[in-house]
């Protein structure tokens, strides 16, 4: 579902001269975002709510504080 989204976003950080590091950091995590959606019972990007955004901050996968505040 976010694939193509993602794909244009970073494209967008890399011609807005990004640090490599953060790009590959953000690719990460929103790639992460986009297999939790996966897993939710989610029909559009309008239906994401502030609810899906902190299950997935908090719980998704166990996450330890550093990879919550990356988040």
């Amino acid at each position: 579902m976010l694939e193509i989204k993602i794909d244009h976003f970073l494209d967008y950080c890399k011609v807005s001269n990004f640090a490599t590091r953060s790009i590959q950091s953000l690719r990460v995590r929103l790639n992460e975002f986009a297999r939790f959606l996966d897993k939710v019972p989610v029909d559009s990007l309008q239906a994401i709510s502030y609810k899906h955004l902190k299950e997935f901050i908090t719980q998704y996968q166990s996450p330890s504080i550093h990879v919550r505040k990356a988040r």
